[in-house]
């Protein structure tokens, strides 16, 4: 039997699904469903998969309104209709209901005071621009350098108006704008609009120590021998299926502290062999001298790089 129907076979029943999906296996998946805010995970104890299924059909749907006129009365009925089509969407290998134990610290954070600092009086021409003469003792007369220095003046502007400007993520700010000039900038966030600076109070309560958190969550599962050699395909079939699924997606409410990523974390099945591919990143820092090191090495990063996308890769 190839790799593919193997893995199928195991995923359609409860008791070998858990036997794939080990706890050493499963911290990866929990890191890709979650986003752990202010959950510290010390360690997976135990997985548990309550419900398995394989080889589900998505029905494609439309949906649409309608109005019908009634003949002689004036009016019209309005609705909503959706219609179901035979054939089925891209759907997943695998639909698993999945309890990941973990031990972990949660913190409790209260806010005990909120100050706020109007920024629009800063937020203009004339105060970057003063600030420049300030510091230079005159403008520069390139269009280009001018808009350069204006940038880093205005940053310094807003700097001075935070209790904690190492607070400041300047270089977000930045992407915020999508490639707007600065009079462009200028303009979004100057009167009449009023953009104030935050300063929130904090008093956070750590556990003690780690307990154990039940982090409960359907997986959806694809089965790729070798993910990595066409990667671009890979992504698109998790992408279709994604969408396919996410309107009937529904998960169970997180643990207070962590965040789901989105409605449809993935888990990627694959030989682990293929984790011999040489172009495959690897975690900075590391300098494995083994073949297993370097396998090891190289789903760490992989899982390191694509968790934020709610995707982990299993290697079996």
């Amino acid at each position: 039997m190839d790799f593919y129907g193997k893995q199928v076979l195991a995923l359609a029943s409860p008791a070998s699904a858990e036997s794939l999906f080990t706890a050493e296996r499963a911290r990866s998946i929990l890191h890709a469903a979650y986003s752990l805010r202010s959950v510290a995970v010390s360690s997976v104890d135990l997985v548990r998969v309550k419900r398995a299924s394989v080889l589900g059909a998505t029905p494609l749907g439309a949906q649409g309104q309608f109005s019908v006129t009634v003949p002689g009365q004036g009016g019209s009925w309005e609705g909503q209709l959706r219609i179901l089509r035979d054939e089925s969407a891209p759907a997943f290998d695998s639909e698993l209901r999945v309890v990941i134990s973990a031990s972990a610290r949660t913190a409790t954070t209260a806010v005990t005071d909120v100050r706020t600092t109007n920024l629009s009086a800063d937020l203009t021409m004339g105060a970057v621009d003063s600030r420049i003469m300030a510091d230079d003792g005159a403008l520069p007369t390139d269009p280009g350098a001018l808009e350069e220095r204006r940038r880093v003046a205005l940053v310094s502007v807003l700097l001075d108006r935070f209790e904690r400007p190492e607070d400041w993520d300047a270089e977000h700010f930045w992407r915020e704008q999508s490639g707007r000039d600065l009079t462009e900038v200028v303009e979004r966030y100057s009167s009449p609009r009023a953009t104030l600076a935050a300063a929130i109070d904090l008093v956070v309560e750590p556990d003690a120590a780690p307990r154990s958190i039940d982090f409960t969550l359907d997986l959806s599962v694809l089965v790729v021998p070798s993910p990595f050699e066409d990667l671009r395909s890979t992504i698109d079939t998790i992408r279709r299926c994604r969408g396919a699924l996410a309107a009937s997606a529904s998960q169970s409410e997180p643990v207070a502290g962590a965040v789901l990523r989105g409605p449809v974390p993935v888990a990627v099945v694959f030989e682990s062999g293929a984790l011999d591919d040489a172009d495959l990143p690897i975690l900075a820092g590391a300098n494995p001298t083994s073949a297993a090191g370097r396998r090891t090495a190289r789903l760490e990063a992989l899982n390191d790089r694509l968790a934020s996308a709610g995707v982990a890769f299993v290697p079996v």
